[in-house]
């Protein structure tokens, strides 16, 4: 692990083609991909800051989601999200890990 940083996940879901690449480019620079919209990631929090500061202007936040998931379960911020997709307003999320 590299010191000072933190393990997340981030997984997104984005409408449009084009926005998607930008996002996936993006995360890119920052971690690996581990599958289609799925990346790991270390960073401390002034770069998850960062990270999450860059996605919200690039994602349509009524029609797109991105998702972060601290891998360690001491977590203050186990979990957030930027953005919600119309068809999950007022539903409740469940949260399932597969190990």
């Amino acid at each position: 692990m590299h010191a000072g940083r933190v393990h997340w996940v981030v997984c997104y879901d984005v409408v449009s083609d084009k926005r998607r690449a930008k996002v996936s480019r993006l995360i890119d620079g920052y971690g690996d991909r581990v599958q289609d919209s799925v990346f790991e990631v270390h960073l401390t929090d002034a770069l998850l800051d960062e990270l999450a500061k860059r996605l919200e202007v690039l994602i349509d936040l009524k029609l797109d989601m991105v998702s972060f998931y601290r891998v360690c379960a001491l977590s203050q911020r186990p979990f957030f999200r930027l953005g919600q997709r119309p068809d999950s307003e007022g539903k409740r999320d469940a949260v399932v890990f597969v190990v």
